[in-house]
This record gives structure tokens, C-alpha cells and sequence, in this order.
């Protein structure tokens, strides 16, 4: 909060690196393992402190590494299939350096959808209705609606208004996944609705690319999540330099997309003090190990 004193201490990113750093003994035991069995790590995908790394291998050089038997599940109501073994192991040497290797035996309780679910007609329009009642109750700030308005939240938290420029080091990043897009005109619409006092030139807000996304302005690319949260952070806190993370379609495994966007985020020079990660698939789609 801003009237906190310990408002504005975010960790360097030298302090993040070591957060997250394995032992040294543990990346000479992996690399020496990987090595001996013809591997090198992606670069682009792999962690940059040595936390995990990234393969690629074929089905039947993961079984050879594994000693695992490999098939292909398939979800009939759904049509999907996921590749999984049901069991696996590695060396004694290395046991204790590796925590989890995915794909392997988790299986997620339920298919991950193939596209975003994008808002129905009645959706929207309810928005549309609330958003109009929001604003002209907007002297209550904090009544019993269905919506939260930017006000509220600045009410709830004791945000003032009027924060001012802030410091070069506050950065805000938002991920968005799955090809999903936040929407310009959306944005500008409810800056004007919700922050009348706050000018478009003034929102520092550009957009950088993980998994080929490219934030198309398309009503293709529409989903109410992505758009929500930009439209409150920015709403909030206006004069913080945002982000867009834009993650592309592409999610061969449930959660690499999450993985390859932290690994993108964790390598950048300038990292964001905050990011908002709030969507994409479900908790229970990825194992507890991997979200750890």
C-alpha cells in the first residue's frame, strides 16, 4: 500500500536470481548427466539461473533417457490427446538434483480448451448495464454491484488519486496467453469512463512477445479476462510503465506456456516489480511440483 514504509522495496533482479538458484553442485551434477547423454538445454526456454531446463527430444529418446515407456492418451469426449508414461526413472547420481520432469505421469483431471472462451452476447451486455449503473453510483464508490470499479479498489486500498510520476524502476507486466489480445479501443473506452482526469497520451503502456503472441487487434483475439485486468491495473495505477507479455497460441504441454513466459519475464534486463498472471488454464491442470 502507499502509505506503507516499505512501499516501492521490490527485489533486484540480482536478489530474484538467487531466490531461485540451485546449488551449484546440483546444475554440475544435471549437466554432467545431460551431457553424457547427447543433450544440450534450450537456451530460449530454459531458465536463465539453471532452475529448470528445457528439452527437446523425441518420444523415443525421453524413454531411453527415462526408462519409460511412452503412449499416446487420448480424451474422447473432448478428442484431445496428451503423450504421458506411467512411469519413469533417473539415475541414483542424480535423484536428488531433479524435483520433477514433465510430461511424465501427471495427467490433468480434465482437456484444456483449444481456444479462448471468448463472452456471449448477454455477457457483454450485462457489462455494458452494470458499467452504466457503476458510474452514475460512482459517489458510493464501493456499493453492492455485480462490477468493482477502479475507484472502489483505489477506496479500498487507500490509493490516492493523483500518485504522481513514479520512480523509473516501477514496472507493471501483464501476461496474456493463448493468443488472446488486450484491446486498445476497449482500454481508451474505460480510461475515459473510469479516469476521466487521467489523458491517453499520458499511459505508458507496449507490448513484447513469448511464444510468437503478437496482441492482435482483432475481435478474434477478444476475451474478457485479459482485457479486465489491464483495463483495472492501468486504471489504478496510471502512470506506472505496463507491459503486455503477449504468449502466442502455441501450448504443446499444459502450463509450458506459463513456464515459458516466467522464463521470459525472469530474463529481461529491466524486470516488472509486478506482474499479473491470472489466467490461461486452471490450477489443477498442471501438477503442484511444476507450479512450485
Amino acid at each position: 500500500m502507499p502509505n506503507s514504509t516499505k512501499y516501492g522495496q521490490y527485489l533486484t533482479k540480482e536478489e530474484v536470481e538467487e531466490h531461485v538458484r540451485p546449488n551449484p553442485n546440483t546444475t554440475k551434477v544435471l549437466d554432467q548427466w545431460l551431457t553424457s547423454n547427447g543433450l544440450v538445454p534450450e537456451p530460449e526456454t530454459s531458465s536463465p539461473t539453471g532452475s529448470h531446463v528445457n528439452l527437446k527430444l523425441t518420444v523415443e529418446q525421453a524413454g531411453k533417457l527415462l526408462n519409460a515407456t511412452f503412449h499416446l492418451y487420448n480424451h474422447t469426449s473432448s478428442n484431445q490427446s496428451i503423450i504421458r508414461t506411467d512411469q519413469y526413472s533417473v539415475p541414483e547420481s542424480i535423484k536428488d538434483a531433479i524435483r520433477m520432469v514433465h510430461p511424465t505421469t501427471f495427467f490433468p483431471p480434465k482437456p484444456i480448451a483449444n481456444s479462448p472462451q471468448h463472452p456471449t452476447a448477454s455477457f457483454l451486455a450485462a457489462i455494458t448495464s452494470n458499467t452504466v449503473n457503476l458510474i452514475r453510483r460512482d459517489d458510493i464508490h464501493c456499493g453492492d454491484f455485480q462490477l468493482i470499479s477502479v475507484k472502489c479498489i483505489m477506496e479500498l486500498y487507500g490509493i490516492p488519486s493523483d500518485i504522481g510520476v513514479p520512480a523509473t524502476q516501477d514496472r507493471t507486466a501483464i501476461v496474456i496467453l493463448g493468443g488472446e489480445a488486450v484491446q486498445g479501443t476497449d482500454l481508451a473506452s474505460f480510461m475515459k469512463q473510469s479516469r476521466p482526469d487521467i489523458p491517453l497520451s499520458e499511459i505508458q503502456l507496449d507490448v513484447l512477445s513469448v511464444d510468437q503472441g503478437d496482441n492482435v487487434q482483432s475481435s478474434a483475439a477478444v476475451n474478457d479476462e485479459p482485457n479486465s485486468v489491464t483495463q483495472l491495473v492501468i486504471g489504478v495505477m496510471p502512470s506506472t510503465k505496463t507491459t503486455i507479455i503477449a504468449g502466442g497460441q502455441t501450448d504443446p504441454q499444459p502450463g509450458s506456456n506459463f513456464l515459458d513466459a516466467i522464463t521470459f519475464i525472469s530474463g529481461l534486463e529491466n524486470m516488472p516489480n509486478v506482474v499479473s498472471l491470472s489466467h490461461g488454464i486452471e490450477e489443477s491442470s498442471i501438477s503442484i511440483e511444476m507450479a512450485q
